[in-house]
């Protein structure tokens, strides 16, 4: 199934500067392949259901370490 989502993941307590956890986000997003655009509230991620939510599990993962 193809999907379409809209991803936003604020680390709360950290501060107004979230550019860190953009950053390490992006390379996870680059990294698996599918197609991205980054906006000003959020990315677009776009791709196959699996890969999709795979790549947002890193996400919250990565940043959660």
């Amino acid at each position: 199934m193809w999907v379409n989502i809209d991803f936003c993941l604020i680390p709360l307590g950290e501060g107004v500067s979230i550019s860190p956890f953009i950053a390490i986000c992006q390379k996870i997003i680059e990294q698996s392949g599918l197609n991205y655009e980054l906006g000003p509230s959020g990315t677009s991620i776009e791709g196959d259901w699996s890969d999709v939510f795979e790549c947002v599990k890193a996400c919250h993962e990565a940043l959660h370490e």
